[in-house]
């Protein structure tokens, strides 16, 4: 019998996966509410526009927050 069962080094490789396409989700994102920020306070049709789209930016956001604590919360391989 192995001292490290294999599936623990699976579970790894996984994880590291995700964290990769997370920090690449999370790039996005962060320009994305950037953006979106900035035409808020800057332009007056912008602000309607979001308004109007409420629960697309309330969906967003919290995709945002998701992807943030995915950041924090999965460890990097190294501590793996």
């Amino acid at each position: 019998m192995p001292i490290i069962d294999p599936m623990y080094l699976y579970l790894i490789e996984v994880l590291h996966n995700i964290d990769v396409l997370n920090q690449i989700v999370f790039f996005v994102l962060v320009m994305l509410v950037c953006f979106l920020v900035f035409l808020y306070f800057v332009e007056d049709e912008a602000r309607e526009k979001i308004q109007a789209n409420k629960s697309k930016v309330i969906l967003l956001f919290m995709v945002f927050i998701g992807s943030g604590l995915i950041a924090v919360l999965v460890p990097t391989k190294d501590a793996m």
